[in-house]
């Protein structure tokens, strides 16, 4: 068995396996049968491979999502900054999930994101990164009442301008805007895109002017 193994540690303890004990005998096969696995790799060269493995396991997202929530509810004896080390060396896509996971969404600037997340880690959960609805209401700023003032007041020169305004939003923000617009004029749209999003909530406005309209007509007859 001994022209068989690689590591020199092994060769030695084969050699001497006669005056080892039953358990020791055992647990050495057992390590012959790994390094043969491993195609002849000493015991040292697998030690590292197993390193590397485990660690990338380690810093993988599931992994990552398991030991921030055993450190949010302190049963983890890790520091806020080893985790946070490899946190914010997780890919865009992975934050993004992460974010999804927590109820959150993260700023598309990579170093403003990352504060996001060192703010959030170091407070253990308690100072938490903007929801996209909320980073949503905070894009639109005074547009948001003035849209619902707008859409309230059923004048055909404030509905007007309502799509004015959201034509804008369309140009300038994205689908997250859209769906607070249609929050705010108390709509539930159907659409997914943006482009779907737009022309739905033009419709509604547009409807809503053809409504207003008619009723004046009545009133004129």
């Amino acid at each position: 068995m001994s022209n068989t193994i690689c590591d020199p540690l092994l060769r030695s303890l084969d050699q001497i396996r006669e005056i080892l004990s039953p358990a020791a005998r055992k647990s050495l096969d057992a390590l012959i049968q790994i390094e043969q696995l491993c195609g002849g790799k000493s015991i040292s060269e697998i030690g590292k491979e197993i390193k590397k493995v485990v660690e990338k396991e380690r810093k993988s997202l599931p992994k990552i999502i398991s030991r921030t929530e055993a450190l949010f509810v302190g049963s983890s004896n890790e520091t806020p900054g080893v985790l946070l080390a490899d946190v914010v060396r997780l890919s865009a896509g992975d934050k993004k999930k992460l974010g999804t996971h927590y109820g959150f969404e993260l700023s598309q600037q990579k170093d403003e994101a990352n504060k996001e997340l060192q703010r959030w880690i170091e407070s253990k959960g308690q100072v938490r990164p903007a929801s996209a609805e909320e980073r949503a209401v905070n894009n639109l700023g005074d547009l948001l009442p003035r849209i619902g003032s707008l859409f309230s007041s059923q004048t055909v020169e404030g509905l007007q301008e309502v799509i004015e305004i959201v034509n804008t939003v369309k140009k300038q923000f994205g689908v997250n805007e859209l769906h607070v617009i249609f929050k705010t004029m108390n709509y539930r749209p159907t659409g997914k895109t943006k482009a779907q999003l737009h022309k739905e909530l033009v419709q509604i406005v547009e409807n809503a002017i053809v409504s207003l309209g008619q009723a004046e007509g009545i009133r004129d007859m």
